[in-house]
């Protein structure tokens, strides 16, 4: 929920925020409206880019909570990746890697 608060910062430094998940479009549809999130949620049913990723947790089928800043050209610059389900990247750690690495 960090990062639907904070969209107004990510788009202070001309970021976007898209999540993906192993969840089908109509559960994404049914949580984005229930929690009011502003930003695209993906859905990777089968779970192929997240396993492409190494994010993928066959025991529970589910994906691994992580952030990665992409710069334009699609490069991976940052990945912040937690082992617990609750646990997320801290908001002032992902602005500092793209004020880092793709803010001039």
């Amino acid at each position: 929920m960090q990062l639907n608060k904070n969209l107004t910062k990510f788009k202070q430094r001309y970021t976007e925020v898209i999540a993906i998940s192993t969840d089908s479009q109509n559960v994404l549809a049914r949580f984005s409206g229930r929690r009011g999130i502003q930003y695209p949620l993906l859905a990777d049913e089968g779970g192929k880019i997240i396993k492409a990723f190494g994010l993928y947790d066959a025991k529970n089928a589910i994906a691994h909570p992580a952030v990665m800043v992409v710069d334009k050209q699609g490069v991976i610059r940052a990945i912040f990746q937690e082992d617990g389900y609750q646990r997320r990247a801290l908001l002032a750690d992902i602005l500092g890697a793209i004020d880092k690495h793709l803010t001039k």
